[in-house]
């Protein structure tokens, strides 16, 4: 199997993410086409359900219950045990029964079909398991795999679970999801638990919260869904409702100003069916089909901080939002399968030339769709191989298919 060195990189800059999504397809205030729908060219075997990013790295659950990743694996994020990244997907060990996936920085989790939670990758605040340990006796990497350093990560290397981990105590989970550091699980009963970083009051019990152990996040409704990203946590409730809390709310991405370490319920949200976060602003998409956002993400040159949930009109006639977390680009998803992308400092628009897409998910500074098909397609960063194949730079504008190989022994 074809292995990717992994070279020393700075921050993705703003004219590379240009030419990722803002180069324009279409002329302004045209009518998108839907596009063209076709079968998959992937076997049965290995059609893609869902996808999931990190920093540099990259996840798909099957529709067998597996999961297979690519890109960095320094620590461990691929799930393989070996330590060596590739720019070829790798089946991630032990899973075969895979019902949600998602990824944060250097992490994985999964939900089991039996209600469990399985984690892997960097645990240097215990967001894979409730406690720091620290396992490098049990996890070498190839020295020779390695050249240069990740700057920007402050995972500790002798911190790491190479391989999917039972998570203790994690039982009947409805849904999954991984910040910066932290992790939150909501249950069937309706109850929210968090484990992890507790810096900034991630773990929603409260300032006093003890750091990496199971916390209970203090929601006084029934909530069926949870979202984090960067340093706080958003969960929805069976009546719509929407509680967030965590982080410093420099943008007043909890709905409100001043920090919160208790969730606080977000005043004018009553009918969410959806959430959308992205590290400083936070949106909810409504019954009636409109979305409501509140926060900003300042270092893309937009408006002041939304304090209360306002509908944003860029939102209009969108199913999904998908936002890179280090970088000024955006890209949304049309009813049609459409993607387009936009740059709010550039003023850039542009229609990406994919065929018909039911998901988007964007990582640090790379983004990956998933056809209605089951393909996949991702584009932007590739340091690390995490785009699925080798290029000769270290990113890719046009989006391009990730090939998922049949092992042998696999049904085709």
């Amino acid at each position: 199997m074809k292995r990717m060195r992994i070279a020393r990189v700075g921050p993705l800059v703003a004219g590379l993410l240009i030419q990722s999504c803002g180069r324009p397809q279409v002329s302004p205030g045209a009518s998108l086409a839907a596009p063209r729908a076709v079968a998959s060219s992937q076997p049965a075997a290995r059609r893609v359900v869902e996808l999931a990013l990190g920093d540099r790295h990259s996840c798909a659950r099957l529709a067998t219950g597996q999961v297979m990743c690519w890109g960095d694996n320094r620590y461990g994020q691929l799930g393989d045990g070996t330590g060596r990244p590739s720019s070829i997907p790798v089946l991630a060990r032990g899973i075969e029964d895979a019902v949600q996936l998602s990824s944060s920085q250097n992490t994985n989790c999964v939900r089991r079909a039996t209600g469990a939670v399985l984690c892997w990758g960097s645990n240097d605040r215990g967001q894979v398991i409730p406690e720091r340990t620290r396992t490098a006796n049990a996890f070498k990497l190839d020295p020779a795999s390695i050249t240069g350093s990740d700057e920007r990560s402050t995972a500790d290397p002798f911190n790491v679970r190479p391989m999917p981990t039972l998570v203790p105590a994690t039982t009947q989970t409805a849904s999954i999801t991984l910040g910066l550091g932290h992790t939150c699980a909501a249950r069937s009963d309706g109850s929210v638990w968090c484990w992890g970083d507790n810096s900034v009051g991630q773990l929603g019990g409260g300032a006093s919260a003890e750091p990496f152990q199971l916390q209970r996040a203090a929601i006084s409704d029934e909530v069926v869904d949870v979202r984090a990203a960067g340093l706080y946590s958003c969960a929805r409730t069976q009546r719509g409702a929407v509680w967030c809390w965590g982080g410093y709310n420099e943008s007043e991405q909890l709905g409100h100003a001043g920090s919160s370490s208790a969730p606080t319920r977000v005043a004018g949200v009553s009918a969410s069916i959806d959430l959308s976060l992205d590290p400083s602003r936070a949106c909810s998409r409504q019954r009636d089909g409109h979305w409501l956002c509140w926060g900003t993400s300042a270092r893309c040159a937009e408006a002041a901080p939304l304090q209360r949930p306002t509908e944003d009109p860029r939102l209009r006639d969108v199913t999904q939002v998908a936002v890179a977390y280090n970088a000024c680009f955006r890209c949304y998803l049309r009813p049609s399968g459409a993607v387009e992308c936009s740059f709010t400092e550039q003023g850039h628009d542009g229609v990406l030339p994919l065929p018909a897409i039911e998901r988007l998910v964007a990582g640090t500074e790379h983004a990956c769709a998933l056809a209605r098909a089951g393909d996949v397609f991702c584009w932007g960063n590739n340091a690390a191989g995490q785009l699925g194949r080798d290029t000769p730079q270290d990113f890719d504008a046009t989006p391009k298919q990730v090939t998922f190989e049949v092992q042998p022994g696999e049904a085709k």
